[in-house]
């Protein structure tokens, strides 16, 4: 969890404007609140006022092809 923690302080660190934060789906239950946490702490300390949202997307099949997963998620027109 640390390695995980550290990447969110570092997106925090270098964020200006919105992003996209995906967290994998074998990480533990209520790691997305504590990177949620993380990036809100570091953007507060550099006085930058960006929300910060949480969704979770559950769509993205766990038997997909790796690299594939937004792809595969994507609504089917």
């Amino acid at each position: 969890m640390q390695y995980v923690l550290a990447a969110a302080r570092s997106i925090g660190r270098r964020m200006t404007e919105f992003k996209i934060v995906v967290d994998k789906s074998t990480v533990p239950v209520g790691t997305a609140d504590r990177v949620r946490a993380a990036i809100a702490e570091e953007l507060a300390t550099r006085g930058v006022d960006l929300t910060v949202r949480r969704r979770v997307e559950s769509r993205v099949p766990e038997g997909g092809r790796g690299g594939r997963g937004l792809h595969e998620a994507r609504p089917r027109s």
